[in-house]
């Protein structure tokens, strides 16, 4: 019975094509060990363990830009780093609209939390990827997309990691 309820709502949400919450996706970034070495000035031969990330670290991005009808969607990465004695965790993705003229400003503040304790031992950070879909009057020509970082534990700390310009067609 609730599988035909399920199967009847998305069936609506398609035919009136509202857009359905897109989930926020973190993937650790976990490291190994790999033996390196080098020579010095002096020709003494130095063995040390270099760390080497599993998976790439992300560079904070805005991509994937695509527009269709009045909607615009794209999709926003970055990476957060937490490692040793201070746990960063992504809490959420706070997103700011304002129009001004005839240009929208899109913000997207990534809310990074400093949790007590130690972090496990082979964590680098984390990754976090998600995508948004917007709509768009008619009288909007611009539309401009920044990405920042937020501590939440330090009141005035609100990074501009990076921004996208986009004129609409």
């Amino acid at each position: 019975m609730w599988i035909q309820k399920l199967i009847f709502t998305l069936s609506v949400f398609s035919l009136f094509k509202c857009a359905i919450p897109h989930k926020l996706n973190v993937a650790a970034i976990e490291y190994t060990y790999i033996a390196a070495s080098k020579t010095n000035k002096k020709g003494a031969h130095i063995r040390y363990r270099k760390r080497i990330p599993l998976i790439e670290k992300l560079d904070p991005k805005i991509w994937n830009i695509e527009q269709f009808n009045n909607k615009i969607a794209y999709n926003i990465r970055g990476h957060i780093t937490s490692a040793g004695h201070s746990i960063n965790r992504i809490k959420k993705i706070k997103t700011k609209k304002e129009i001004i003229d005839n240009t929208l400003y899109i913000i997207h503040y990534v809310l990074i939390k400093n949790n007590p304790g130690k972090e496990n031992a082979n964590i680098m950070g984390y990754n976090y990827v998600q995508t948004y879909t917007h709509k768009i009057t008619q009288d909007i020509k611009k539309v401009k997309i920044e990405l920042r970082h937020q501590l939440l534990a330090k009141e005035h700390t609100n990074t501009l990691m990076t921004e996208e310009n986009i004129n609409i067609k």
